[in-house]
């Protein structure tokens, strides 16, 4: 009995020895399976460095011969058979594009003071020659993208150009831009001033969804960019420096001539400025500089013009590539018609013509019915869509008269009446301007009529004639009417859509541009002329200095 105890508890032993051998066995398996797949890899990686090496050697022999030849053709068929050569292949494979030097390119002009200053891979390139140059733009242009799709339109614009006009290897400058873009991180922006509305509109208990745009700082990204926005407010030119941006907005006059210079001192070499508002040159005082800054004030221009850099136009039409019916009865339409001309204004006191003294003269000479702070009629605005439809679609007539006459101005005004089926008179830009930009046979500008009693006899006639009057809305079987509400006008410089297109012009644009705005040229300040080019008209307009009896502009 003891033997068979003693055997049994041997037996149990071994097996247990048996079981931590087997262990030990199946780990040292595992390592030395793990040592010999490491071993392989980079066995096979050494053979692709060598072998990527002298094909790259190959490839820029081959294309130093043809250098010196007039055969383009061969040599651009050839560098778009080479193949791409990835990232982890560039510190060996550059490493053999020089049998004489066997550093990198980039490494032969570091001790050399760069002209560039972009501080990417692609520095040095323009130190290598024409072959070693082509294939690592290639090489670049994949990797920089690998995990990104390139719009071909842009890459299309963006390429070199070889003497049969067709691109094929991306620009240097493009190549920069996509690095710059690939290393954006967090940006710094600074609302320099705010207008005192936006707090109060924004942090209405009826404007919730806009309470967001007057916190500060306020980070947000930017869809399009792989970069992220900080956001921050003040109104000390102190606190300028060190920003990337700084954006000018608060029309109203509240910069000091010394508070410019406190501005322009603390201004950052590499900072941008940038304008934006939706209103015309006669009323921004608090973004126009003194004189002596006029021309180096602004990088940048966002505003209703088709020249800035930024363009927010108040409406567009669009037309159909092909006419569509348009079934409406003549008679229904009319039926609605119950009523002449309107207008609407709460800014009595204009700076550039008298548009009071104008509306109170066609009043005496036809009816015109006249709403807001400047009218006979008080306006209920509970929702100003709502109330504007309720008020002017039984109208035949609106008048759409800006408070200044500049180039391309035409705001929600003009856009809103055509939206709402009324037939607009317009005082304004241009006459072409208006033709450029809105639907044809679409308003009455007064240039179009040799007096205010021309005016109002044609007014009469459309009054009297249907079928004349309904030729002013044939124009909605042509093309499409956009227009933004004015919440989206009056809050664009605090939308982060504003910020994420500035962004990406920063991101993009070139550090040694240093071309800017011209604030008293053509460019802007210069822009608003005359209202009309008829002699009747001229009796209405104000001299810049005229005596006001509102120091309040929008008064």
């Amino acid at each position: 009995m003891a033997f068979t105890r003693l055997f049994t508890t041997r037996r149990s032993l071994t097996s247990v020895r048996r079981i931590k051998r087997s262990k030990r066995l199946t780990k040292v398996w595992f390592a030395v399976n793990m040592l010999t797949v490491c071993a392989i890899f980079y066995c096979y990686r050494d053979f692709s460095f060598v072998t990527s090496s002298n094909n790259r050697a190959r490839h820029v022999r081959k294309l130093s011969d043809w250098d010196s030849r007039t055969d383009q053709n061969n040599k651009l068929q050839y560098m778009d058979s080479i193949p791409v050569f990835k990232l982890w292949d560039n510190p060996i494979g550059m490493q053999s594009l020089r049998q004489d030097d066997a550093k990198h390119p980039s490494d032969r002009v570091n001790n050399v003071p760069s002209k560039n200053k972009f501080q990417s891979d692609i520095i040095g390139l323009s130190d290598i020659s024409d072959s070693e140059r082509l294939i690592h733009q290639k090489d670049t242009a994949f990797n920089l993208n690998v995990n990104k799709t390139i719009d071909q339109d842009t890459l299309s614009s963006n390429v070199e150009n070889d003497s049969r006009g067709q691109g094929s290897i991306p620009s240097l400058e493009y190549l920069k831009m996509l690095n710059a873009e690939r290393f954006c991180g967090m940006k710094k922006f600074l609302l320099f001033g705010m207008r005192p509305r936006w707090y109060q509109f924004c942090r209405s208990k009826s404007n919730v969804q806009f309470h967001h745009l007057v916190d500060f700082p306020r980070v947000f990204s930017c869809p399009a960019l792989k970069c992220k926005i900080i956001l921050h407010h003040s109104e000390e030119p102190r606190d300028l420096a060190g920003y990337d941006v700084v954006i000018f907005t608060n029309v109203y006059e509240w910069i000091t001539p010394e508070m410019w210079d406190w501005a322009h001192g603390n201004r950052t070499e590499s900072q941008k400025w940038v304008m934006v508002t939706q209103e015309s040159p006669f009323y921004v005082p608090g973004l126009r500089p003194p004189r002596q800054y006029g021309n180096i004030t602004y990088d940048w221009v966002d505003s209703y013009r088709r020249k800035s850099d930024f363009y927010h136009p108040y409406g567009f039409f669009k037309q159909y590539k092909m006419p569509r019916e348009w079934n409406i009865n003549v008679t229904n339409f009319m039926s609605r018609k119950t009523h002449l001309i309107a207008w609407m204004s709460s800014h009595c006191e204009t700076l550039h013509w008298d548009r009071l003294m104008f509306v109170n003269e066609l009043k005496a000479m036809i009816g015109v019915d006249t709403y807001g702070k400047c009218g006979d009629k008080e306006v209920k605005w509970n929702n100003k869509e709502r109330t504007y439809t309720a008020i002017f679609t039984k109208y035949k007539f609106y008048l759409s008269l800006e408070n200044s006459c500049c180039d391309e101005y035409l705001t929600e005004k003009f856009w809103r009446s055509l939206k709402l089926g009324v037939l607009p008179i317009v005082v304004g830009a241009p006459f072409e301007h208006y033709l450029r930009v809105a639907p044809p046979n679409s308003f009455l500008h007064v240039d179009m009529f040799e007096s205010m009693d021309e005016l109002v006899s044609y007014i009469r006639e459309l009054d009297t004639n249907d079928e004349k009057y309904f030729d002013y809305f044939r124009w909605r079987s042509m093309g499409q009417l956009t227009s933004r509400p004015s919440v989206d006008h009056f809050l664009l410089p605090l939308a982060n859509k504003t910020h994420c297109s500035i962004l990406t012009k920063y991101v993009h644009s070139n550090p040694e541009d240093r071309q800017k705005l011209d604030y008293y040229s053509s460019d802007w300040d210069n822009t608003c002329s005359s209202c009309s080019r008829k002699g009747w008209m001229k009796k209405y307009m104000l001299d810049r200095n005229n005596a006001r009896v509102n120091e309040d502009i929008w008064a």
